[in-house]
């Protein structure tokens, strides 16, 4: 008798976990309104604007210094996004690069590649949320 239930995948084709909380939520909305309000609401966006373009050209950077397998500028590329997103209450993200930093020092280089996949991800939905705001 043929069944549609597939064997579990082995150990070592799963998907690794990644220590993020999945509670952790996108965006630390009340620094977002601290910021607005400690400022103004254009001294927001534009930070806004400024954190987009660092972490959009830090990711870049990751993406290639991963592949090289570079555990010390894997682990500081990680590091700055997760300071940039930390200033700027980007909750999920700055886990995510932690999360990253952490892997790249242990040199698990398939986790690593999994949290970078992740933070792409979840840098793609910050960008959208962070456009609405306009």
């Amino acid at each position: 008798m043929t069944g549609s239930v597939r064997p579990a995948a082995p150990a070592s084709l799963a998907p690794p976990s990644l220590s993020v909380p999945p509670a952790v939520p996108t965006l630390n909305r009340q620094r977002l309104e601290a910021i607005a309000r400690d400022a103004s609401h254009e001294f927001l966006l534009e930070l806004a604007q400024l954190f987009t373009k660092d972490v959009e050209e830090r990711i870049q950077l990751l993406v290639g210094i991963v592949g090289a397998r570079d555990v010390s500028g894997t682990a500081s590329a990680a590091h700055r996004v997760q300071s940039a997103a930390t200033s700027l209450g980007v909750m999920r993200l700055r886990s995510l690069a932690a999360s990253l930093e952490k892997h790249a020092e242990g040199e698990d280089w398939r986790r690593v590649e999994v949290a970078l996949e992740r933070i792409q991800n979840e840098f793609s939905h910050v960008k959208e949320l962070l456009a609405a705001m306009r």
